[in-house]
C-alpha cells in the first residue's frame, strides 16, 4: 500500500511540474541563423500587425504572459534554448513583462536585433551627418554622412511660374527704381539684377533620419523675400521641396509652392475669411515605424492676416512619391505598427464653439474612424505651434495627455486618456505650468518646469519625483527602454539621464 501511495506521488509530482525549460527534444535544424545574443535590445519585426506573444517558458504550451505589437522593444536576459523548431530567448519588455519569445522559424524572424540609441543629424559642409547616441554608455558615434548636393540652376528654373514670375516683375521694376535700397536688403541680393541672377538654393533646410538611420528625409526651404523701395517686406516667393535621401542619392518627392492656392479647409476654416493665397511650409515630418510612409504637416498663413495659421495633415509614400491628403489636422502620430496614422481636428460649431476631434485611418486614407474623447479635457489649441507644451501621444499611440487646467502662462493639472479603454485617469497636479512635457513610457510622464530640473510624474498614482540636471534643459528625448532619456541643453551639451537611477552623464564623443 505505501509503495502505490509513493508511486502515485511520484506521478502527481511529475504531473504539476513544468515541463523542461531546455532540451525539450527540440529540432533547430531548419530556423534562421541566431542573430541576437545576451544583454542587446530587439524589436518585433513587421510582420504585418502579427506582433509576437511572451511565454512564462520557452514554448507555445506554457502561459502566455504578455503580447507584444510589431515593432515593440525588449531586452535579451537568457538565451538561446530550442524548443520546438525555434530558437527562444528571455526577455524584459518595455512594461517590465519577463518571459520568452522565438527568435523565428524556417520562413521568417520574429525577433530582429535593434539598439537602444537616438539618432541626431548634424549639418556638415558637404551634406548631414547622423550622430548615434547610446542609452548605456553616452556615447555620440557617426554612423553615416548623406551626401546634400546645392539645387542647380536659378531661382527662375526651380521656384513655379507662379512663384517665379511676381518675383521677376518685382526684382526688375524696383532693381531700376532703388537698386541701392534692394542690393542692401540680403546679401544674396548684392549683385543680382534680374532673377536669373538669384541663386536658388539659400541653405535653409530640416533633416528628419529614419527611424533606423539607413535614410533622411530633408525639407529644403527654397524662399525668397526681397524689400521694395520703401524698405518694406515683400511677400515670400519659392518652396518647401520634400526629398527622400539615402547613401544611393537625393530623390524628390514633392514640392510645395509658398504661395499655392489654398486647399479646401474642411472643418477649422472655410476660406471665405482668407484674403489671398497663404503661404505654405511644411513644419513637420513623421516617419513611420516601418520606414515606408511618412506624415506631413504643413502649414498655411494668411498673408494678410500672419496670426491666423492653419494646418493640413498629409502621408507620403516612399515607396511611390503618392501623397495623401488628410485635410485639416494637427498632432499627427503613428500607430506603433505603422498601420494607422492618428491627428487632430479642431471643428467650429453653429454656437461659435471650437470643439476637438480625434480621426484615425490607414496610410492610404482610407477606413476613416472617428475617435471620442473626454470633456473638458484641451489636447490641441487652436493656433498651438509644431512644439507645443503639451505632446499629446504616447510611443504606442494608445494614450493621450492632455490639459484639465489651461491658464494663460500654461497647463498645472493633466489628465491622461486611454484610447482602448475609453477611460481617463485621476487628474495629475504638478504644482507649476509645464513648459514641455514627454513620454517615459506608458506609465511616466517627463516634465519640464524650469530651472536645473525635471519633473518624474507616473500616471499610476505613485509619488511624484524630480530629476537633478547639471545645466538647463532645452529638448528632453526619451529612449526606448522606457527609462533614459536624451536632455539637450544647448550648444552642443548633451547629457543621457536615467530616471530610474538619477545618474545624469555627460554624452561623449567617439
Amino acid at each position: 500500500m505505501r509503495v502505490r501511495i509513493a508511486l502515485l506521488a511520484c506521478l502527481f509530482i511529475l504531473l504539476i511540474l513544468p515541463l523542461p525549460m531546455h532540451g525539450d527534444d527540440g529540432d533547430c535544424s531548419t530556423t534562421p541563423s541566431v542573430r541576437l545574443a545576451l544583454g542587446v535590445t530587439a524589436r518585433v519585426t513587421f510582420r504585418g500587425g502579427a506582433g509576437a506573444v511572451v511565454y512564462e517558458y520557452p514554448g507555445t504550451r506554457f502561459r502566455p504572459v504578455a503580447t507584444l505589437a510589431d515593432g515593440a522593444m525588449v531586452r535579451v536576459s537568457a538565451g538561446p534554448t530550442c524548443s520546438g523548431t525555434s530558437q527562444w530567448w528571455r526577455v524584459t519588455t518595455a512594461s517590465g513583462a519577463d518571459g520568452w519569445v522565438d527568435e523565428g522559424d524556417a520562413s521568417q524572424y520574429k525577433l530582429e536585433p535593434w539598439l537602444d540609441v537616438l539618432d541626431l543629424p548634424a549639418r556638415t559642409s558637404t551634406g548631414v551627418e547622423i550622430r548615434r547616441i547610446t542609452a548605456d554608455d553616452a556615447i555620440a558615434y557617426p554612423i553615416t554622412t548623406f551626401a546634400l548636393k546645392p539645387l542647380p540652376g536659378s531661382a527662375k528654373t526651380v521656384f513655379p511660374a507662379a512663384e517665379s514670375d511676381p518675383l521677376d516683375h518685382l526684382i526688375h521694376d524696383d532693381v531700376a527704381r532703388c537698386p541701392d535700397v534692394i542690393h542692401a536688403s540680403d546679401p544674396a541680393f548684392a549683385n543680382v539684377r534680374t532673377l536669373e541672377d538669384l541663386p536658388a538654393d539659400n541653405g535653409a533646410l530640416d533633416t528628419y533620419p529614419a527611424p533606423d538611420g539607413s535614410a533622411l528625409l530633408v525639407v529644403h526651404h527654397l524662399w525668397r523675400s526681397v524689400v521694395d523701395c520703401g524698405a518694406r517686406p515683400s511677400a515670400l516667393y519659392g518652396l518647401d521641396r520634400l526629398a527622400l535621401v539615402t547613401p544611393s542619392g537625393e530623390r524628390v518627392l514633392a514640392d510645395f509652392p509658398a504661395n499655392s492656392a489654398p486647399p479646401p479647409y474642411l472643418d477649422r476654416f472655410d476660406g471665405s475669411a482668407l484674403i489671398d493665397s497663404p503661404h505654405s511650409a511644411v513644419i513637420a515630418v513623421g516617419w513611420s515605424p516601418d520606414d515606408r510612409h511618412a506624415w506631413l504637416l504643413v502649414s498655411y498663413t494668411d498673408s494678410a492676416d500672419p496670426s491666423i495659421r492653419l494646418y493640413r495633415a498629409m502621408i507620403a509614400d516612399l515607396d511611390t512619391g503618392k501623397r495623401i491628403d488628410l485635410g485639416d489636422g494637427l498632432r499627427p502620430a503613428w500607430s506603433l505598427t505603422g498601420d494607422r496614422v492618428q491627428w487632430f481636428r479642431l471643428i467650429r460649431g453653429s454656437d461659435g464653439f471650437t470643439r476637438q476631434a480625434l480621426y484615425s485611418a490607414a496610410p492610404d486614407g482610407s477606413d476613416l474612424r472617428t475617435i471620442p474623447l473626454p470633456e473638458r479635457v484641451t489636447f490641441v489649441q487652436a493656433q498651438e505651434p509644431v512644439e507645443g507644451r503639451l505632446p499629446p501621444w504616447n510611443a504606442t499611440g494608445t494614450q493621450l495627455v492632455g490639459c484639465a487646467q489651461t491658464r494663460a502662462s500654461g497647463c498645472s493639472m493633466l489628465v491622461v486618456y486611454d484610447l482602448l479603454a475609453r477611460q481617463s485617469s485621476s487628474v495629475l497636479s504638478i504644482g507649476t505650468d509645464v513648459q514641455t512635457l514627454a513620454w517615459l513610457n506608458d506609465s511616466t510622464l517627463i516634465a519640464m518646469t524650469g530651472g536645473l530640473s525635471l519633473t518624474v510624474l507616473p500616471t499610476d498614482g505613485s509619488p511624484v519625483t524630480t530629476l537633478a540636471l547639471p545645466a538647463m534643459p532645452q529638448t528632453i528625448r526619451p529612449f526606448a527602454d522606457g527609462k533614459t532619456i536624451l536632455i539637450d541643453a544647448g550648444r552642443g551639451a548633451l547629457y543621457v539621464a536615467d530616471v530610474k537611477t538619477g545618474r545624469v552623464t555627460p554624452v561623449h564623443s567617439n
